[in-house]
């Protein structure tokens, strides 16, 4: 599977998200203008947290589809 990657092309925003290894969990992180971020499976991910799925509103607003 590729390893597919997003970049946000907006102010950037600061978000709360869980986890991914461990869903209980939840850590705020901030996302910069220009920052590449990894996919995993259908969500975008920085430091191991879960930020958003990729075809929700903030996914299709804050970032485009790095190839």
């Amino acid at each position: 599977m590729d390893n597919v990657k997003y970049k946000c092309v907006t102010n950037g925003f600061t978000k709360a998200g869980c986890l991914v290894d461990n869903p209980d969990s939840e850590k705020k992180e901030t996302v910069y203008n220009g920052e590449i971020l990894n996919c995993e499976g259908d969500y975008i991910v920085k430091n191991g947290v879960l930020l958003c799925h990729k075809d929700s509103i903030i996914g299709k607003y804050h970032f485009r589809k790095v190839n």
